[in-house]
């Protein structure tokens, strides 16, 4: 059985890294560099066909660490690649290790990577980084790049032969963007080569591509756990439950601090016309208290194609509080419980700015009126800004879609992608007695909102 539970996601404040931030760790941000901190507890390769599978790259690296992740690289799927100067595609691998030795040095961390680059069949050896919540993100083998103009495609081409580069493929909406590969020849790692061919002044932009994790809750929020997780299937009667919608008191709340959406829905309870893609884990388009709102198959960005994939827990509980069906005798109410869903998937736990950056555009394009993000981390982009605006200029027939993020929960201040553009509306958390959400609020949770 299944249930939709309002998910209050917690995050603790930011990790400090342990490793100073060198001459090269940064990379451009809105013209400005941006510092990053090398995260030496792990590494990152990148392998080809000799080496495609854990055990086998397990023997070779075994006496510098241990294997958290390994799988076959899917890059070029959500990437237009059939232009002539693009690369042909060869199958490649990517790991996660994680080091034995733990906090080297900076020079020592460097010196374990080109030893790593050295062994037969690894083609990348990368560090990792905390992003700006303090979690681990890997520098990719690629970076990305965004023309002037169309005709400068050539200047590319020359730019990245010269540079013992190639050019994986094109963005499927954003064809300015291009993303772009180191070699075993490449003398730069892909955040100093995106930093190169930024500083040339020939193209409009270049940044690194990170592979960073998104976060939307702690693994000490007690809704999180197994039990709570799973599905609970009853009655209508959980809206009793909802106290954000109707505070009657309940768990010791002031009585009234809610949305009033009972007077609302004198008015309106939405409108099937209006179309919410909430942009998320993916949520189950089949779910009894939201299959009947649901519209189309919905868009995966970790592949770049549909259908939607359920990834975890954290979207159907997003789409339910949006739009779970009403007086169905099943669930919850969502707050818009005529409204339509559209599902956009996200793998939270290995993502890039494209594949985000294609959620927020395939959105934009396929009649998404509102566009519903419940996450936020990695470290800012350029890419995502601009598919952000794109929505903005193109969304609903040019009017714009409206685009809401969370402030996030650790009780600081409000982070990205929430605080990227003065036009996001950046949502927070209250208690039901009508305090910010914070360590010492009435419900005793002891997390906080972001705000700011």
């Amino acid at each position: 059985m299944r249930k939709l539970t309002l998910l209050l996601c917690v995050l603790f404040t930011c990790i400090i890294g342990p490793s100073a931030i060198g001459q090269d760790d940064f990379y451009y941000y809105k013209q400005q560099k941006l510092n990053v901190e090398k995260n030496t507890n792990y590494v990152y390769l990148v392998t080809n066909a000799s080496i495609d599978n854990d055990r086998q790259l397990g023997t070779m690296v075994n006496e510098f660490g241990k294997i958290v992740s390994f799988k076959k690289d899917n890059t070029t799927q959500s990437l237009n690649t059939n232009r002539k100067a693009f690369s042909n595609a060869t199958d490649t691998y990517l790991a996660e290790i994680e080091l034995t030795n733990k906090n080297l040095s900076g020079p020592d961390y460097d010196a374990l990577l080109k030893k790593l680059s050295q062994i037969e069949g690894i083609l990348v050896a990368s560090p990792y980084y905390y992003d700006v919540l303090g979690n681990k993100m890997a520098l990719s083998q690629y970076f990305y790049v965004k023309l002037k103009t169309p005709d400068d495609f050539s200047k590319l081409v020359d730019y990245t032969s010269a540079r013992n580069t190639e050019i994986i493929g094109q963005n499927k909406f954003m064809p300015a963007w291009y993303t772009l590969g180191i070699t075993k020849k490449s003398t730069l790692n892909a955040m100093q080569m995106a930093n190169a061919f930024h500083e040339s002044n020939i193209f409009e932009h270049a940044e690194p591509s990170f592979i960073i994790q998104l976060s939307h809750g702690s693994e000490n929020s007690p809704l999180e756990e197994a039990e709570e997780l799973s599905t609970l299937f009853s009655q209508d009667t959980f809206f009793n439950n909802q106290w954000g919608l109707k505070n009657t008191g309940q768990y010791g709340g002031t009585p009234g601090i809610d949305i009033n959406a009972e007077n609302a829905w004198l008015d309106t309870k939405g409108s099937p016309a209006i179309k919410v893609a909430v942009f998320d884990e993916g949520y189950e388009l089949d779910h009894p208290d939201l299959e009947q709102n649901n519209i189309g198959v919905g868009y995966d960005t970790d592949t770049g194609t549909v259908p939607s994939v359920v990834w975890g827990n954290h979207g159907t509980a997003c789409a339910g509080i949006v739009g779970a069906i009403q007086d169905n005798n099943l669930g919850i109410t969502g707050v818009a419980p005529r409204t339509s869903l559209i599902s956009i998937s996200i793998n939270f736990g290995s993502t890039n700015y494209n594949k985000l950056a294609d959620g927020i555009n395939w959105a934009a394009m396929n009649d998404a009126d509102i566009i519903s993000n419940s996450w936020g981390g990695g470290s800012p982009s350029t890419m995502f800004d601009n598919a952000i605006t794109n929505a903005y200029a193109t969304g609903r027939g040019g009017l714009g879609c409206v685009i809401v993020f969370i402030t996030h929960n650790y009780n600081g201040a409000i982070v990205y992608p929430a605080n990227s553009n003065p036009d996001i509306i950046s949502v927070g958390a209250m208690s039901m007695c009508g305090e910010r959400k914070n360590p010492s609020s009435c419900d005793g949770e002891g997390w906080g909102s972001n705000f700011g």
